[in-house]
């Protein structure tokens, strides 16, 4: 998964993203988009990734065929507060929802693939 592309317009700010599903099976899970602020950070031990003090955007099921490549655009509001945008695609369709404005999120290293960028 990795962010193709980053543009601002009177609509707002358009991240085009790219992910791929390299397996002979079906991939199905949670995208997540994030938003970061000045106090936002990331950390991580050994098993895990924590994702502290971030608004949740978005969140939808994402399918995504065998041996496929598949683009998306993300349209966020402008937000000139906003530093940075997280992007994550927790590989299990069983996720459960995160609280909008969650102070921490903690998740398995093996259950996640992220990706951020930084604006402003």
């Amino acid at each position: 998964m990795k962010i193709i592309g980053l543009k601002e317009d009177e609509h707002g700010l358009h991240v085009i993203l790219s992910i791929s599903n390299n397996s002979n099976e079906k991939s199905e899970g949670v995208l997540l988009v994030m938003l970061g602020y000045e106090d936002s950070f990331v950390a991580e031990n050994d098993k895990s990734y924590i994702f502290k003090r971030f608004k949740v955007y978005s969140q939808q099921v994402l399918q995504i065929s065998p041996k496929r490549e598949e683009n998306l655009e993300v349209i966020l509001p402008r937000d000139s507060d906003m530093k940075r945008i997280l992007i994550m695609y927790f590989l299990k369709s069983d996720f459960k929802g995160l609280e909008e404005n969650s102070d921490q999120i903690v998740l398995k290293k093996e259950d996640v693939i992220w990706v951020q960028t930084w604006v402003n």
